[in-house]
């Protein structure tokens, strides 16, 4: 099953958008509507519900969509957010955060449908990518979706996922190779899943999740591209 949120405080917008969604959806989905950023929050925090992706309106009566799709993603580590707004004004600024599409809303029947198409196809193919670890004469597969980020510590490589933390001999060069290009490398000894990332900050790359690992000079353009182009695509 997939769940689906809807946050947009205009009645009317949102019924547009309820309308389009039931046209193009497979069955197993769930639709929930909101109409502020903190009765969503308040709802995911109470049920624990995990949503899998977001359509998220920018200027929300009581907040901003902007800052609350960086508050979801603590509690949904792997939503996609598709941003709506009635101003191009917020072309450029949705890129502060992770997301998978913006839609000028006067456009809204024009892109909701590939933007949806685009999110799902992303959850199916996160569902299924697969990385194989060897250590000790052992051999574990965890899911690249649930990946952080990697450290190379002397003769061994820290693998640290949303809950576990795992070990392999292999360098990161070699792991890197096996990986979606959701991955790169940010520092000789570090390499992220950008899709966990959550803000640029001055020698530090933050995650969802409030870990910081260090970016070097010589990689923070490389890694800023590779951002934008995965959420390009």
């Amino acid at each position: 099953m997939i769940h689906i949120a809807i946050c947009e405080d205009i009645e009317t917008h949102a019924n547009k958008m309820k309308e389009l969604l039931t046209a193009v959806l497979p069955k197993n989905i769930t639709l929930t509507h909101y109409t502020s950023g903190k009765e969503m929050l308040s709802d995911i925090q109470d049920s624990h519900i995990i949503y899998d992706l977001a359509i998220m309106d920018i200027e929300l009566g009581d907040a901003s969509g902007i800052t609350l799709s960086s508050r979801l993603s603590e509690y949904c580590p792997d939503i996609q957010i598709i941003f709506v707004s009635q101003y191009l004004k917020y072309v450029s600024p949705v890129y502060e955060t992770a997301h998978t599409y913006f839609i000028y809303k006067p456009e809204l029947e024009l892109y909701l449908k590939p933007a949806v198409q685009k999110a799902l196809q992303k959850i199916e193919e996160h569902s299924h990518l697969i990385l194989t670890l060897s250590w000790n004469k052992k051999k574990t597969e965890i899911l690249q979706k649930d990946i952080c980020y990697m450290e190379r510590l002397l003769r061994k490589t820290a693998v640290y996922t949303l809950h576990d933390t795992f070990y392999t001999a292999e360098k990161l060069s070699s792991i890197l190779a096996q990986l979606s290009p959701s991955f790169t490398l940010c520092h000789r000894s570090y390499l992220i899943n950008l899709e966990q990332l959550s803000a640029f900050l001055p020698g530090y790359l933050c995650l969802k999740d409030g870990r910081q690992i260090p970016v070097s000079r010589s990689y923070i353009q490389s890694v800023r591209e590779q951002f934008l182009q995965i959420y390009r695509d």
